[in-house]
């Protein structure tokens, strides 16, 4: 299924099969997936060795940093080690200003911390991701939303 008018694809992260902007919910997606899955090799061994040495990678992060100096976030993630994780990375920890693995819990860190940015995933304890965010998109429009995607398509975006 093609993305809706005024959702543009970009290729942010390289083991992701896709990163969805959408622009009448303001929602970018990403999507996780096995690296060889987007080349029609998904017969091959799965797996995905992280190259830590990498010049990419090493440039992501440090650009990653940038970006996260000027930014307050909550995290919303149903798995609390994923949650931990997130909040944790050293790029990130000082941006965090809330985290939370429900719904609700997230919708009134939004409101009280008015972030600049949430991280969400699909998944939560109780509750979706993506009412969530349209909740949050409804209430506060200046925050911009990410949400991690691990089983869904970009037509849950859509």
């Amino acid at each position: 299924m093609p993305p809706r008018p005024g959702a543009r694809a970009v290729s942010a992260i390289p083991t992701a099969s896709a990163v969805l902007c959408d622009a009448k919910l303001g929602v970018m997606a990403l999507q996780l997936s096995h690296p060889n899955a987007a080349k029609g090799r998904a017969s091959e061994k799965p797996g995905m060795e992280l190259r830590l040495e990498s010049r990419a990678l090493n440039e992501a992060i440090e650009a990653t940093a940038q970006f996260f100096k000027t930014q307050r976030v909550v995290a919303c993630c149903g798995d609390r080690l994923t949650l931990a994780c997130l909040c944790l990375a050293e790029t990130i920890r000082r941006a965090v200003v809330g985290a939370a693995t429900t719904d609700e819990e997230g919708f009134e860190l939004v409101l009280r911390h008015k972030p600049s940015l949430l991280i969400c995933s699909s998944d939560l304890e109780t509750g979706y991701g993506m009412n969530l965010l349209r909740r949050v998109k409804a209430e506060l429009h200046t925050c911009q939303l990410l949400i991690v995607l691990v089983r869904e398509t970009q037509a849950v975006v859509q």
